[in-house]
């Protein structure tokens, strides 16, 4: 789909605005965009479903998640930015699969750090190395997020 320039400047002022507009103001945006849109559709188009696009911007948010597990600092705000997304609407983007970006972050580290345990390749790497290249630099809080969601320590998982 190519983008009217009214559109595109429409789209492109919003994005940098919304987080500083009322509840009021994100109504009149929100009235405004769809009817520029309509405006771009014959009565018998299909109108895009709004589910597609959350379900694609959940997929391109986890898929950047599952890219920078080893940066122990990657943040929400980093991969808002990223992907050309504000931090409000990532934000809602997740709450919609019912998870946080912290809590996804974090899942997927001790999954990671679980299937490298479990993995001949990682055997000569000590359980502090492993939690390092899953972006956890303090081993003592890996150990103890790992027992929390396995049950028991890395060491005894590995066993």
């Amino acid at each position: 789909m190519i983008l009217s320039p009214l559109l595109l400047s429409h789209l492109l002022t919003l994005h940098r605005v919304i987080d500083a507009l009322s509840e009021k103001g994100r109504e009149d945006a929100l009235r405004m965009t769809l009817d520029i849109l309509s405006s771009g559709f014959k009565p018998d188009d299909a109108l895009p479903d709004a589910y597609s696009y959350l379900r694609r911007n959940f997929v391109r948010i986890t898929g950047l998640i599952d890219d920078n597990l080893s940066n122990e600092d990657f943040s929400a705000s980093q991969c808002a930015a990223m992907l050309g997304l504000s931090d409000r609407y990532m934000r809602r983007v997740m709450a919609q699969f019912s998870v946080t970006f912290s809590s996804y972050i974090r899942k997927r580290r001790l999954e990671c750090a679980a299937d490298a345990l479990r993995s001949r390749a990682f055997s000569r790497n000590s359980v502090t190395e492993i939690a390092a290249s899953f972006g956890f630099s303090d081993p003592s809080y890996f150990a103890r997020l790992f027992a929390k969601e396995y049950g028991r320590s890395p060491s005894e998982f590995r066993s």
